[in-house]
């Protein structure tokens, strides 16, 4: 176990007042706050007084992880949230206070650009349009200044005074200065004043709109808990009391309004623990101030700082590139009046890499991403140790990736795009995309056509001409003539083309019929998509591991989209895509799927990188254009200055400290190697090199200079841009890497036990599927119960049945189900079995509930040649004894002790199987208390509930179980249960194109 160093200590120890830790790059700082953490605990400190705040979700659930690995359900205790989440936690907690719906909804980013089009079209404005009358030109402006007028606490009164005399001085200067110029500036500000008067009607439509469908965006959140703690005293106080020490890490991104929620619940003599780096401070158009440590000690002069020096990643000839770039000669740096830090890090690696920075300048872009293909493939070869996933290729913005994305595919070499926003460009998420149009909009040809050149339905481009001629000259709809003989039609590939045809036709109908979600799947798998990836041998197979990814991204987009949008059908799934391409927005999409990937590059942009490190860094384009300050765009609609608080006093460096900041990042996210490139020029237009690179040299002994790299001759660029390269990882290395990544759960052996072609694609590619109804409704009743028994835990009682039946009719509502007809079912058998269940638990003593739905994210067993176990226990209770009780609800059948175990021809034991996997896991997972019985209940006749001894030797004996499945999983056994196609089971299963094929 690793452990903290003399500085990591004291910040670690310093328990009382406030606590600012400067963290540099590599220096541990999650690491240290977590260790405080378990300090407090070990401490006897109740967890749930320890409030945690982050700055994403991703650094929340990593930490979580981190303290339940060490401390178990203490650790899993500890509130830890960012800012937007502990603000909805609030907000429907007390609902009283905010006087809103306990149900109110986050609004996603499209939808409120959608909702402000909405508003737009309702008011007409004569001001907020263009010449031409294009009232949707100011959708993206009026978003912006939403968000200012929301972060800023602008009032409605104050804003209208103010445009009133805006408007007044305008009117007399037009009525009383005669001069030209003076009439064009009067003329500009009472236009102003008049887009602000129709921008604040927009404003109110888009306020009365998110309460009648009881949403709320992400500055709602913050500023209705920032006004709620400033007006409302004794709520304020109560929230306070709940916590005795507060922790903010990535304190440097804290915005104003963030920053003065922390400061409330801090109070006057705080036990208040930030950890933050100001040569961080990367998201200022967040609202992110760099100025947040000198704040801090302005606040509290007299806090405990401690500077962290040592940095575990990156070797110390990067630590000096880096520092000399941010900050020159420097090595001190004040952080506040009269207070100094050094800021010089120290790498505790011993022999760095030589070299370790190098600058390549290149003749074009073309060029620079060749040169970077090339010099990955030379350090592999020099290195065999380096894999893929070493490398990372960093860009300044989203629309460069896929640049480099193409230039890896063109090289066969496996890759990743990182970044939520730039999914949609996702080229094999674009074919998708391009089959879903065709199959909305019949009518549109040219989605027609782009659906027939989807590469699976193999039609040739000559047959695509013929028809498209034959289709013009008539004139008729290229779906008009799908639907004929196409008998005069000369064409090669007529079967496939009636193939496609049918596809599209038998999928409109499907679309009809099911719900969004199910439709896309059973859509995406029939399509061939994935089987074409799957089955590529050349440049294509490298996009596999993006193609999954993208499938799984989109896949949970539409979940969530249908939550939001029950009735919502694929016409409002595309018209909410193309909102989101038309304004360059994210959609709400699952990170976790950026998991799945395997031995691949990885490309994002700086700011997604923030948090990575890699053994090998490309940071590409590193020139003048493209790192530094570019003049900032003109307000289409500026709020009066009078109405915006002032930045705090020294924050107006602007956006050349801003990018400065941004390649810090960058370049420290390498470990061993960091290399910048950039083209001399683009487009025919020299490109000058960065200023922040320019200046090294004055600062920097030894500084590396540009390798000018002579450009490739154009034949043979011409010819590696043409020839199909062999995909170099082949699946079966794929699948290698992916299975000694996996976790093996209860629930995952028994499907590989069931059918391995199945669990490989379910749990090694990882890649979505239907969920059959008695897997949702199993989810939705478990939910519903772990509400339920989380309010057993905290009142020590039975809470009354509605509350039950309440909790899972919300449940239900959440689980996007196949058919309405499922709804309906599923509504009633549940209504009916929990009603049953409540009448039965009645009966019995309410349990003393320790934990419900209890993860163990991971633990090794096995050695090195074995496999990570997970799992998720229902319930914890206590028993009289002290130790642990494991309960696992079941909603199928009851069945009896012998099916039980295992002990009749037609059960195979696999109940039993778990509940001695669970015991296996609390063991590993070294868990405060043992578990030494198991409860199974069932839902349908809760009487048939058992419940049986759990001991050492059942741990011996499902460990030999696991031993033998775990082999075959890492020997790479994935054959099909039967090749009898018309098996019930398999014509049920998600899969069955792909197995089909053999794949």
């Amino acid at each position: 176990m690793i452990q903290p160093n003399g500085a990591q200590q004291k910040a670690i120890e310093s328990l009382v007042g406030p606590v600012l830790v400067l963290a540099g790059p590599g220096t541990g700082k999650t690491f240290t706050l977590t260790e405080r953490i378990l300090f407090l605990l070990g401490k006897g400190v109740d967890p749930r007084r320890i409030l945690a705040l982050t700055f994403t979700e991703n650094a929340a659930e990593e930490m979580h992880s981190r303290l339940q690995a060490r401390a178990g359900l203490a650790g899993r205790s500890v509130p830890i949230h960012t800012f937007h989440g502990f603000c909805s936690r609030l907000i429907q907690r007390y609902p009283d206070v905010f006087e809103r719906s306990a149900e109110i909804r986050a609004l996603d980013e499209v939808t409120r650009y959608s909702i402000v089009r909405e508003a737009l079209e309702k008011l007409a404005p004569k001001h907020l349009r263009t010449e031409r009358g294009d009232i949707f030109f100011y959708v993206r402006e009026i978003v912006q200044k939403i968000s200012l007028v929301k972060r800023e606490a602008i009032r409605k009164e104050a804003f209208h005074d103010t445009v009133r005399i805006l408007k007044r001085e305008a009117e007399k200067a037009l009525a009383s200065d005669t001069r030209k110029t003076a009439q064009k500036q009067a003329e500009r500000r009472l236009k102003m004043a008049q887009k602000l008067e129709e921008f604040w009607k927009v404003y109110e439509l888009y306020g009365e709109e998110l309460d009648r469908r009881s949403l709320m965006d992400y500055d709602d959140m913050i500023l209705w808990v920032s006004n709620a703690f400033r007006e409302q005293e004794d709520f304020l106080q109560e929230v306070r009391e709940g916590y005795d020490y507060l922790h903010a890490d990535e304190f440097q991104d804290n915005n104003t309004s963030q920053n003065e929620i922390l400061y409330a619940l801090a109070g006057e003599d705080p036990n208040l623990f930030v950890v933050g780096d100001e040569d961080q401070s990367i998201f200022r158009f967040h609202g992110a101030c760099a100025e947040n440590m000198r704040d801090f000690l302005r606040r509290y002069p007299d806090a405990t700082v401690v500077t962290l020096h040592e940095s575990h990643r990156s070797s110390q000839p990067i630590l000096d590139f880096a520092h000399a770039l941010m900050h020159g000669g420097a090595r001190e740096v004040e952080i506040a009046p009269k207070v100094h830090v050094d800021k010089l890090l120290r790498s505790t690696q011993k022999k760095p890499a030589t070299p370790a920075v190098r600058l390549a300048a290149c003749a074009d872009r073309e060029n620079e991403l060749e040169w970077i293909a090339r010099e990955m493939a030379r350090l592999r070869e020099k290195d065999p140790s380096l894999r893929w996933s070493d490398f990372a290729l960093l860009c300044r913005r989203n629309q460069e990736t896929q640049d480099i994305a193409a230039m890896l595919q063109r090289h066969a070499i496996p890759f990743r795009i990182v970044s939520n926003e730039e999914t949609l460009a996702s080229p094999p998420l674009q074919n998708l995309l391009g089959l879903l149009r065709a199959v909305c909009r019949p009518e549109d040809s040219l989605a027609i056509n782009h659906a027939l050149s989807f590469p699976p339905f193999e039609i040739p481009v000559s047959d695509l001409h013929h028809l498209n001629h034959f289709a013009r000259s008539r004139p008729m709809l290229l779906w008009e003539l799908l639907q004929t003989e196409m008998q005069e039609i000369e064409l090669t590939a007529r079967d496939r083309i009636v193939q496609a045809r049918d596809f599209l036709t038998e999928a409109r109908e499907a679309f009809q019929k099911k719900h969004l979600s199910h439709a896309f799947l059973d859509f995406a798998h029939s399509s061939g998509f994935l089987k074409f990836y799957m089955a590529a041998e050349t440049n294509e197979a490298a996009v596999l591991p993006e193609a999954i990814a993208a499938l799984r991204r989109f896949t949970r987009f539409i979940q969530q989209f249908e939550l939001a949008h029950p009735k919502a059908t694929l016409a409002n799934l595309l018209h909410h895509v193309e909102l989101a391409e038309l304004y360059g927005l994210s959609l709400k999409m699952d990170a976790e799927a950026d998991a799945v990937i395997g031995d691949v590059v990885t490309i994002e942009t700086a700011h997604r990188a923030k948090g990575s490190e890699f053994r090998v860094v490309f940071v590409t384009q590193v020139n003048a254009r493209n790192w530094e300050e570019r003049r900032p765009p003109r307000d289409l609609i500026s709020i009066p200055a009078s109405l915006v608080l002032p930045t705090l006093e020294g924050d107006e460096e602007g956006g050349a400290d801003d990018e400065r900041r941004l390649l810090y990042v960058a370049v420290t996210r390498a470990r061993e190697k960091l290399c910048l490139t950039r083209p001399r020029e683009v487009d025919g237009d020299a490109m000058d090199e960065s200023i922040f690179v320019a200046g090294l040299k004055e600062h920097l002994k030894g500084a590396p200079s540009w390798e000018e790299l002579p450009a490739i001759p154009v034949v043979e660029m011409a010819r590696l841009q043409l020839a199909p390269q062999p995909w170099g990882e082949n699946l079966n290395e794929f699948l290698r890497q992916k299975t000694r990544a996996m976790k093996l759960s209860p629930t995952a052996m028994r499907q590989y036990e069931l059918c391995p072609r199945r669990f490989m694609y379910s749990h090694v590619f990882l890649i979505p599927s239907k969920m059959e109804r008695a897997l949702a409704y199993g989810q939705i009743v478990h939910e519903a119960l772990r509400h339920f028994f989380n309010e057993v835990r905290t009142t020590g009682r039975w809470p009354k049945s509605e509350t039950l039946l309440d909790h899972f009719q919300r449940q239900l509502q959440r689980q996007p189900l196949e058919t309405d007809e499922d709804f309906r079912e599923l509504e009633k058998t549940g209504r009916e079995e929990l009603s049953r269940f409540y009448d039965w638990c009645l009966e019995q003593t309410p349990p003393r509930v320790l934990e419900t739905e209890l993860s163990v994210p991971g633990v090794a067993w096995g050695g090195e040649e074995g496999i990570r176990l997970s799992g998720k226990f229902d319930r914890i209770d206590q028993a009289q004894d002290g130790s642990w009780v494991v309960v696992d609800y079941k909603t199928g059948k009851p069945r009896s002790e012998n099916e039980f175990f295992g002990k009749t021809k037609s059960s195979e034991g696999e109940y039993w199987d778990q509940f001695r996997f669970y015991k296996l896991l609390n063991e590993l997972a070294q868990q405060p208390k043992p578990i030494t019985r198991g409860r199974v209940v069932y839902l349908r006749d809760p009487a048939k509930s058992q419940e049986f001894e759990l001991n050492a030797g059942h741990v011996e004996e499902i460990g030999k179980k696991i031993g033998v499945v775990s082999k075959k999983i890492l020997a790479m056994e994935f054959q099909r249960i039967s090749d009898n196609q018309s098996m019930d089971a398999c014509r049920r299963c998600s899969y069955i194109h792909l197995c089909r094929s053999g794949i």
